[in-house]
């Protein structure tokens, strides 16, 4: 590491993180969080989290704010970089507890079969000439890919 005589910036950590927030804290929709590392850790000294719904916005936000703090937006921001990690998809299932209630079902039981359904089960055995080998039960991955198939797929059956 290079030590310098002189400092690389006037704007303390602080004061770079404050200015920040001031700029890219009017962006509409997105939510902002904005840290000035004490020095404790790894990454850069200030580090600036953007989260959106909309994957393409958020990916062309970042990379405006990027090049505006290359172009000194913020006077002593250097090297500005974007990282980002390839996002999962999510399915949010909300149970209607009221319909549940009338087939005898409960959220518990509707949470283990889409953990089923997604994850797997290794519970049921196949034995044959004194070997155990796990069946994992789950959809296949083309119907785990599908949110429709979900509407399809019997919950339990009760009662006949």
């Amino acid at each position: 590491m290079v030590k310098h005589d002189e400092p690389l910036r006037t704007n303390s950590n602080e004061k770079v993180a404050a200015d920040l927030l001031e700029i890219i804290g009017r962006v509409p929709g997105a939510k902002v969080n904005v840290n000035a590392d004490s020095g404790f850790g790894f990454g850069a000294a200030v580090q600036l989290s953007l989260v959106s719904n909309d994957r393409q916005l958020l990916a062309s936000t970042a990379k405006t704010i990027r090049d505006r703090l290359a172009q000194g937006e913020i006077e002593g921001v250097i090297t500005p970089d974007v990282t980002s990690k390839p996002g999962k998809p999510e399915l949010k299932a909300i149970p209607d507890r009221a319909r549940l209630s009338d087939y005898g079902l409960t959220v518990a039981e509707v949470g283990q079969v889409m953990r089923t359904m997604y994850e797997g089960d290794d519970l049921a055995k196949f034995r044959e000439a004194g070997r155990e080998y796990d069946i994992r039960v789950q959809l296949a991955p083309e119907d785990r890919q599908n949110p429709s198939r979900l509407e399809s797929v019997p919950i339990v059956f009760k009662d006949g």
